[in-house]
């Protein structure tokens, strides 16, 4: 019988697919009675990623996504761009996304203490500012705004939008904008897990008293109609770590020569 051979290189992916396999068990929070510690397993993912580019929340949820809703969004656009034209199709996009960005900055600006007349809330931001105006109030406690966080262990980076308290709760906060109705959590798609990734890499950094463990969630509409606002509890926002764990493994296995 002939025996099989196992080339240095097979030995060394089939070692860097162990690894990787640990990142599912990565916990999201620290504890006083288990904290996160440096454990063999976690160095040894460290050293497998750490000559790595580390990628972006955003990039990771992009390169990861269901063949299924690849296909929809490839779908989507072929209607855009047969209806409008390409060009029209790609100004469209990239106006989405000035506008998204203003209203950030207004956002900004308002919960660190200017007044509404200094904002130069522009017509087309017009509707998502009447969108969440009556709910901004509602947040105390700012903390930090429009921050870089990164996870060391887990090879990340990521832009979280604000940390505030909600309903008594320390929150890690995500404003999006929307032309369409997201009135439920599931259908937000992908930024459950967005939340969930910025929450562990902040947690991570931070001493296990005051970790954070709930997510909030405020979808801003084009037509000034109220905000949708999705309150993670701590379970859900432990139910979408474990999706964003999948997600980051997922790349992880797709991009092995960057390891």
């Amino acid at each position: 019988m002939q025996s099989k051979h196992i080339s240095q290189d097979d030995e060394e992916h089939k070692r860097e697919t162990d690894n990787l396999v640990r990142i599912l068990t990565f916990p999201m929070l620290k504890t006083v009675k288990s904290p996160v510690n440096p454990s063999a397993a976690e160095t040894d993912l460290s050293t497998l990623l750490e000559h790595c580019r580390t990628p972006g929340v955003s990039t990771i949820l992009s390169q990861t996504k269901s063949p299924d809703n690849v296909y929809i969004l490839h779908k989507w656009k072929q209607r855009q761009i047969a209806e409008l034209g390409e060009e029209i199709f790609k100004e469209n996009q990239r106006e989405t996304f000035r506008v998204g960005d203003r209203f950030h900055g207004a956002i900004y600006r308002f919960l660190n203490g200017a007044p509404v007349a200094d904002l130069d809330i522009s017509p087309e931001m017009a509707g998502y500012w009447k969108s969440t105006d009556q709910f901004l109030g509602k947040i105390s406690d700012i903390e930090d705004q429009e921050c870089f966080t990164v996870h060391p262990r887990l090879c990340y980076t990521g832009k979280f939008d604000c940390i505030g308290t909600y309903r008594g709760h320390r929150c890690v906060i995500d404003w999006k904008t929307s032309k369409r109705p997201k009135a439920s959590l599931s259908g937000t798609y992908d930024y459950p897990l967005q939340v969930a990734a910025y929450m562990g890499a902040l947690n991570f950094q931070t001493d296990e008293y005051k970790q954070i463990d709930h997510g909030l969630l405020v979808i801003a509409y084009e037509s000034g109609a109220p905000a949708d606002v999705h309150l993670m509890s701590k379970n859900e926002c432990l139910l979408y770590w474990g999706k964003w764990l999948h997600r980051l493994r997922r790349y992880w296995l797709k991009n092995q020569s960057l390891t």
